[in-house]
């Protein structure tokens, strides 16, 4: 037997900017089709979100799910009680911003919640955890997270933890993964717990402890889905959301 849903699940996706002019002379709002595609191939509708904070209560209550993606910019440091910021920081603050704001309404709807690479960072973040604001200078003998090569090629590997959810879903204690970053989770926000590592130590992954809310975040990019583990985040996740809806009928 088969579930017929109401409708798809509506996963709002954030922006990021373009002011490169390649584009447009004017600031764009960007994002790569792969983000959009992965929900898609998951069964939800991706809608990319625009910053308006303004607007964040009537976004959470049309969505279904809230994807928090990476990109360019980082978490601001005074989000975690930081004063100073690594030269290595790069800050879109209305971003990071309007993420964090649209994040806690949907926490409040108990919606699901997925967050990659410096989507990650932020959840850890505004749930009160902290970060290594740049790995090689805090952590001794790290590896390249931020690697040079193409994101659908492995940077490392990571080692998942038993028991929690990213083991459950992935069905997987190890994988390889690409991975695109400076920074990382230092101090792990109260009531989530670490699902992954990479071998230096650095961590790759968190989730919300309470199973019954999806909440997921990990430092690599799984929508270039360069292996099953990466296919299977995505379909949790929409999974998730589409709980969130009514069933029409079983179909057989």
């Amino acid at each position: 037997m088969t579930i017929a849903y109401a409708h798809k699940p509506i996963i709002g996706i954030t922006s990021d900017v373009d002011e490169t002019g390649g584009y447009s002379k004017e600031s764009t709002y960007a994002q790569r089709h792969n983000y959009c595609e992965q929900v898609a191939a998951a069964g939800g509708i991706p809608l990319i979100l625009p910053y308006h904070i303004e607007l964040v209560e009537h976004y959470a209550q049309i969505l279904d799910g809230l994807l928090i993606t990476g990109g360019k910019a980082d978490v601001p440091p005074s989000f975690y009680g930081h004063e100073d910021a690594h030269e290595a920081t790069y800050l879109i603050p209305e971003k990071s911003e309007f993420e964090a704001a649209l994040a806690k309404e949907m926490f409040v709807l108990e919606k699901p919640i997925l967050g990659i690479c410096g989507g990650m960072q932020l959840i850890n973040v505004i749930f009160g955890g902290t970060l290594l604001q740049h790995i090689p200078h805090e952590v001794p003998n790290s590896l390249l997270h931020d690697q040079p090569h193409c994101r659908y090629e492995a940077g490392h590997s990571i080692d998942i933890v038993p028991g929690t959810h990213l083991h459950h879903l992935t069905q997987r204690s190890n994988g390889a993964v690409n991975s695109a970053h400076h920074q990382a989770v230092k101090i792990v926000a109260e009531n989530f717990i670490v699902n992954a590592r990479a071998s230096d130590g650095v961590i790759e992954g968190i989730e919300y402890k309470d199973p019954h809310l999806f909440i997921l975040g990990v430092q690599w990019h799984p929508e270039f889905t360069i292996s099953a583990i990466d296919k299977a985040i995505f379909q949790s996740f929409v999974q998730a959301a589409t709980e969130h809806d009514i069933p029409l009928a079983a179909a057989a």
